[in-house]
């Protein structure tokens, strides 16, 4: 049987294949590499930006400030991580029915199209935002994708009117993106922790459910199941009340573990972890949530399967909107913070050494990518792939 998400994948690709046939005539097509431009939209860039003149040039100063600290930050945790022989750095990539590229942070695909228009979309905005701002004339839009799956937009502005501009004025403009990006980082935890409220004001959890036992474990010699909500007069309400209970026990304890099946008497075995703590031995554990008002019974499956994957979203928009601010704002060409760096370094060293001072910095931040990529293949370190 065909995987749900490899089908719809292969749907997605199709209707995809069909746009960019009848679309042809308008598209760029270089070796695998799709480019399809467009200019509408930027009357409402305008707008924004002349309802907003005071108080953008404070945010894009704000963004350079930002933006010169995500660098060195950048440069210090690819430092840091190669010191200590951490898996660092790795392409991002969409993975389809549970395989990803080795040596690539695997996204599921669906999760991948949710997340990366968002992340382009605002990225790119902020730079025409903050061009139009100086008066750049902004000349289209693009979207890039590698046959037909998207990975890159971008933001065409007019390159002479840039040149121009002040040492102040072209930083803006260059750090803006990555701004854009931590922007939504903010908004995400915003959503997070509204999540989190509204979740604890109409929920409640009242025991903890798993999807097996461990064979040789001692949940497995008894036979446990069912919805766990006690053992020996402790309420478990919650992984975390069973957690805690596991730390304070000593390993051989004997225990009564009550469930909504039954009551099940076991003796605890060391934790493969750490000895010192107590085990059961079941997997995927979770916790069981009811509504406060509506019902005594716990919430449908369907529920607790939305509020995973709302929560998956969230985190992955997390993931990757910082890690694009801070890569992309990394001290090398072509990177805006190459970009930056080299404005900098022009102004105060002089053309001859500020060229040589970004290509120093844009070889030394090669190095350290391509290093602690190497770190992450060769430790044989495999990212984790979301449910």
């Amino acid at each position: 049987m065909v995987d749900l998400e490899i089908a719809s994948a292969l749907t997605f690709f199709a209707i995809m294949g069909l746009l960019i046939l009848k679309d042809r005539k308008n598209i760029e097509f270089n070796y695998g590499l799709i480019i399809k431009r467009w200019t509408r939209g930027k009357e409402l860039i305008d707008k924004l930006v002349n309802r907003s003149r005071k108080v953008l040039p404070l945010v894009g100063n704000i963004g350079i400030v930002i933006g010169i600290i995500a660098s060195i930050a950048g440069l210090v945790l690819l430092a840091i991580s190669i010191y200590l022989r951490l898996p660092g750095t790795a392409p991002v990539l969409p993975s389809i029915g549970g395989y990803s590229v080795p040596g690539t942070f695997g996204i599921p695909f669906w999760y991948w199209i949710a997340a990366i228009f968002p992340l382009l979309f605002i990225h790119e905005s902020f730079h025409a935002i903050f061009s139009r701002l100086e008066n750049v004339k902004i000349k289209n839009y693009g979207i890039l994708l590698f046959l037909v799956i998207p990975f890159g937009a971008f933001v065409d502005p007019d390159e002479n009117g840039i040149k121009k501009l002040s040492l102040k004025k072209k930083v803006r403009i260059f750090s803006a993106g990555s701004l854009g990006n931590f922007f939504l980082v903010l908004i995400v935890i915003f959503i997070l922790f509204l999540t989190n409220l509204v979740l604890s004001q109409i929920t409640e959890s009242i025991g903890v459910k798993f999807s097996n036992t461990i064979p040789g474990t001692p949940a497995d010699a008894v036979g446990l199941n069912g919805t766990i909500y006690e053992i020996n007069n402790t309420k478990i309400s919650d992984v975390g009340d069973l957690t805690s209970f596991l730390s304070k026990t000593p390993p051989g304890t004997s225990i009564v573990v009550y469930t909504t099946t039954g009551q099940y008497s076991l003796n605890t075995s060391n934790n493969p972890d750490n000895g010192n703590i107590s085990y059961l031995g079941i997997n995927r554990s979770s916790n069981v949530l009811k509504f406060k008002v509506v019902s005594e019974d716990p919430v449908p499956d369907s529920f607790v399967r939305s509020t995973i994957i709302w929560f998956n979203f969230l985190e992955i928009s997390f993931i990757l909107n910082f890690g694009v601010a801070i890569f992309n704002m990394l001290p090398m060409l072509p990177f805006d913070g190459g970009l930056v760096f080299k404005e900098i370094f022009t102004k105060y060293f002089g053309e001859a050494l500020g060229n040589k001072a970004i290509t120093f910095s844009s070889l030394v931040s090669l190095f350290l990518i391509l290093f602690s990529f190497y770190i992450t293949i060769t430790s044989g370190f495999k990212f984790p792939i979301l449910p």
